[in-house]
């Protein structure tokens, strides 16, 4: 499978304060929206009579429109605490060369994530700052009919947890822009992700989402005046060990830009 994702998030602190000396706290809310457009390539079902060579089998294009809450807590030395609960409703059709499925369906994630910077002598204002975070996630998409018969694509909930490491360099230019290029690994781990589609009330098709995986990526924030941030990044997703889902890899990249007010 091959595609991409296109979104953007608007939000607002609604609270900022301090309940002790050396902390801060911020709380807000947040509106965003993405689209994922996939091409997926396989084996059709007589794969000998086109000599096993994968082709085209479908594609998949799925909005999702989501709403959630923030809360951050800022310690002396720069650790943080970020707590994240979001729920998002979902649209978009699967089609293959013969049928449609609409999708709809509803999600909530939970996120709890902590990281402790600290200084090394490794360059321009360097800080190495390790990250933990954890994860829970429901999904549940209705039953539909593509035209051949009803598919319920069922419903999932599992835990993901990261550990990981996030290497930052601050420059800071005679023009006033703030220039901070990055290196980041992480470690995930997925747990009890499972999900059943049924085809037609018989035919069951098992889905196991359990897994652990790396990623690296290098990228740039750069602080352009008071309003403007652009972003970009690049990173390379791999495996760990085989699943009873397969292997997993896959190379992806992302630029974006961020305005305040």
């Amino acid at each position: 499978a091959s595609g991409h994702l296109l979104g953007f998030q608007a939000g607002l602190d609604v609270w900022r304060g301090s309940f002790l000396p050396g902390h801060h706290d911020a709380t807000g809310v947040y509106f965003a929206y993405g689209n994922s457009d996939v091409d997926v390539n396989g084996l059709v079902t007589n794969a000998a009579a086109t000599a096993y060579v994968p082709s085209s089998t479908g594609t998949l294009n799925l909005n999702a429109y989501s709403g959630g809450a923030y809360w951050t807590h800022y310690g002396p030395g720069g650790w943080y605490v970020d707590a994240v609960l979001q729920g998002t409703y979902y649209d978009g059709n699967a089609t293959t060369q013969n049928a449609r499925l609409p999708v709809s369906g509803s999600g909530i994630l939970t996120s709890l994530e902590a990281g402790y910077p600290f200084a090394l002598p490794l360059g321009p204002a360097f800080v190495l700052e390790p990250q933990a975070q954890l994860i829970w996630q429901h999904v549940g998409l209705n039953e539909a009919n593509d035209g051949l018969g009803p598919v319920d694509p069922g419903s999932t909930s599992g835990v993901s947890g990261r550990l990981g490491v996030r290497g930052q360099w601050t420059i800071d230019r005679a023009n006033g822009q703030v220039w901070q290029p990055y290196v980041r690994a992480n470690l995930w781990r997925d747990w009890g992700a499972q999900a059943t589609t049924t085809y037609s009330g018989v035919d069951q098709v098992p889905l196991s989402q359990q897994a652990t995986r790396m990623d690296v990526a290098a990228g740039f924030t750069a602080k352009l005046d008071t309003r403007m941030r652009v972003y970009g990044q690049f990173g390379y997703q791999f495996s760990v060990n085989s699943s009873a889902s397969g292997q997993r890899r896959g190379v992806w990249g992302d630029v974006g830009v961020r305005c305040a007010w």
